[in-house]
C-alpha cells in the first residue's frame, strides 16, 4: 500500500513541477516579446486616435502608463525632452528616421539610443507636416519580467519542502 500512495504523490508533484517549470520557461522565452507587441500596439493606437486638440488629454492618460507623446515640427527642432515621475528622456530623431518617414508616413521600431537605453518609437507624419512622435521605454518591461521570474522561483523553491 505504501508503494502505490508513493508512487502517486511522486508522479502529482513531478506533473506540479513540470508544470511549473513549464511556465517559468514559457514566460523566459515569450513574455518579454508579447509584452513589447502589447506596447506597439497601444501606440499604435494613440496614433490612430491621435488629434491635435485632444493632445494634452491623450498626454496625461499615456504618460502615467510610461508612453511619452510630443508633436514635433520638424523645421525647429529635432529633439526634444519628456519629463515623467522626474527622470529625463531624450528622443532624438536623426535623419535615418527622418528618411524613413520620406519613404512612408509611419514608422515604428525597437531602438537603443545613445545612452544604451532600448526604447520602442512610433513616428508618424501628421496631415500639417508635423512629426507626432510616441515612445515607451523598455526597461520597465525586462525588469518587471526579472523580479517576477525570480519570486515565483522563490515561491515554488519554498513550496518544495513544505509538499
Amino acid at each position: 500500500m505504501k508503494r502505490i500512495s508513493y508512487k502517486i504523490f511522486l508522479f502529482l508533484n513531478c506533473l506540479t513541477y513540470g508544470f511549473v517549470l513549464l511556465y517559468l520557461l514559457m514566460n523566459y522565452l515569450f513574455l518579454e516579446d508579447y509584452q513589447i507587441s502589447q506596447k506597439k500596439k497601444q501606440m499604435t493606437d494613440i496614433a490612430l486616435n491621435y488629434s491635435s486638440e485632444n493632445l494634452q488629454e491623450i498626454k496625461q492618460e499615456w504618460e502615467e502608463r510610461g508612453i511619452l507623446i510630443k508633436e514635433l515640427d520638424p523645421r525647429n527642432s529635432s529633439s526634444f525632452y519628456a519629463t515623467q515621475k522626474n527622470k529625463a528622456h531624450l528622443i532624438k530623431l536623426t535623419e535615418d528616421i527622418n528618411k524613413k518617414l520620406l519613404e512612408k508616413n509611419e514608422i515604428l521600431e525597437v531602438y537603443t539610443g545613445k545612452d544604451y537605453a532600448t526604447r520602442i518609437l512610433l513616428a508618424k507624419k501628421l496631415p500639417n507636416s508635423n512629426i507626432l512622435v510616441i515612445t515607451s521605454a523598455v526597461r520597465p518591461i525586462k525588469e518587471f519580467l526579472k523580479t517576477s521570474l525570480q519570486f515565483f522561483l522563490y515561491i515554488v523553491l519554498g513550496s518544495i519542502p513544505i509538499n
